[in-house]
């Protein structure tokens, strides 16, 4: 039998202005949220599903709406370009 672990967080970093967590699950919605708090001013989080099929709660998508994060579901994303080291802007459609 092993003994108590210690389990270390990362530290998190966040540069920019803006940030796009790609996924419509719980996981996804916390990075949103997440990188909110952490003082990105203009989230955005884009999902294959529909809105009313994203696994996501129900009430962790109400949260992330009231703390102003975009949700763009049904989008499917094909392209991200790239410029010196930063990502200039990402393709997709409906």
């Amino acid at each position: 039998m092993k003994g108590p672990t210690t389990i270390l967080a990362p530290t998190l970093t966040v540069r920019g202005k803006k940030v796009l967590v790609v996924g419509g699950g719980n996981v996804a919605v916390d990075c949103a949220r997440s990188a909110r708090r952490l003082g990105v001013e203009e989230v955005h989080l884009a999902c294959l599903e529909c809105f009313d099929d994203m696994p996501a709660e129900e009430g962790e998508l109400t949260q992330a709406r009231e703390e102003g994060i975009q949700i763009h579901p049904s989008i499917t994303l094909n392209e991200i370009i790239g410029e010196g080291g930063k990502v200039k802007s990402v393709k997709g459609f409906q």
